[in-house]
């Protein structure tokens, strides 16, 4: 997954849709060992939010 699109595209919508924007990436890294490195986002964004029925299907257009 291409990160840098996900995150424009989030920075951009939270600009069209609220007056007062807030956006946090917070990163974890979650394991390490000799061969890979597991790293969680979470991303807030404030606004009018995501419908639940596209949920699932937000970052299809980023695989």
């Amino acid at each position: 997954m291409r990160l840098r699109p996900v995150i424009l595209n989030l920075r951009s919508n939270a600009l069209k849709f609220t007056s007062k924007v807030k956006i946090s990436l917070n990163i974890l890294m979650v394991s390490e060992d000799r061969k890979s490195i597991a790293i969680e986002f979470l991303i807030t964004v404030t606004g009018i939010g995501i419908a639940q029925d596209n949920v699932e299907q937000i970052f299809k257009n980023f695989e």
